[in-house]
């Protein structure tokens, strides 16, 4: 059996206040600390290995760069993740922390190989303003100095309503607007993120409730997908059905983060959770494999 990813879930605070956070409403270990996922990062990465992983993807229910005193834990899973010999090494990062060029360097330094920067809006005034980021947060400078240490960006836009504005054809056309200014600031990849939602969410929680009134409609989603579809070059189709484009000279998809893989001999991610145990989805604790 073969997963395509291993997922270090960090335990952190996070320095942003999404309203569309559905690490919020995921269930959770109990753990506040990591010292549990700490003493398993060994025997994990050799779980992993032996599923054939190629990509281990730093990431936390907080903030992962805030993981640990002087973010001692973040760079112990960099560092196991590169020592075990794992060619792609993701940080997954709102990128504010990363303003700081010497912690930049120091997570180039330590093995990291790929940045995804999540964003909520095109415009950077826009995106810190919904993110709940100072005001004077520009992910775009985050991107350039990122790129300039050779790290592979990418940005992760979780699509909303407003992103398409009314008059343009089929709406869809700031994609391709859009793309040419990440690859123009230094991006490599494009992921556009459909808001989603794990199983089993009080309706009436807030989180839902935002997402519900301001995600982009599952039309106007699939709209947007047969756009880069019908106007970009498929370049391959990921495990769990998703193809990937080249879009204005862009590494693009159109995703969501909570898919489970239904192929029962590939798994989308190992997850090693705070409580040190590995699991295969986001959405059901009794997924535990070891």
């Amino acid at each position: 059996m073969k997963a395509t990813s291993l997922s270090v879930n960090l335990w952190a605070p996070c320095n942003a206040k999404c309203p569309f956070c559905i690490s919020r409403l995921t269930w959770k270990t109990g753990e506040h600390s990591n010292d549990c996922l700490l003493a398993s990062l060994p025997k994990a990465y050799r779980y992993a290995k032996w599923h054939r992983v190629d990509t281990v993807l730093i990431t936390s229910n907080g903030e992962p760069t805030l993981a640990g005193d002087q973010r001692r834990d973040l760079f112990t899973a960099i560092v196991g993740a590169a020592e075990t010999g794992f060619p792609v090494i993701e940080m997954q990062t709102n990128g504010y922390t990363l303003l700081e060029p010497a912690f930049l360097n120091a997570l180039v330094e330590a093995g990291l190989t790929t940045v995804s920067i999540s964003v909520a809006h095109p415009d950077p005034v826009r995106s810190a303003e919904i993110m709940g980021l100072p005001s004077d947060y520009d992910y775009l400078s985050v991107v350039q100095a990122a790129a300039s240490k050779g790290l592979v960006v990418r940005v992760s836009l979780n699509l909303l309503a407003d992103h398409c504005p009314k008059g343009q054809v089929n709406g869809q056309t700031w994609a391709r607007d859009y793309a040419a200014s990440l690859r123009e600031a230094g991006v490599h990849q494009l992921t556009i993120r459909e808001l989603g939602l794990p199983d089993g969410v009080d309706p009436e929680h807030r989180v839902p409730t935002w997402i519900h009134e301001n995600k982009l409609s599952a039309q106007r989603t699939e709209m947007l997908a047969d756009y880069i579809k019908r106007t970009g070059t498929a370049l391959r189709r990921l495990s769990y059905g998703n193809t990937v484009y080249e879009f204005e000279g862009l590494d693009v998809t159109v995703s969501t983060c909570m898919t489970d893989n239904e192929d029962p001999d590939e798994i989308r991610s190992l997850i090693l959770m705070p409580d040190g145990h590995v699991y295969h989805s986001w959405n059901h604790r009794g997924s535990i494999l070891l």
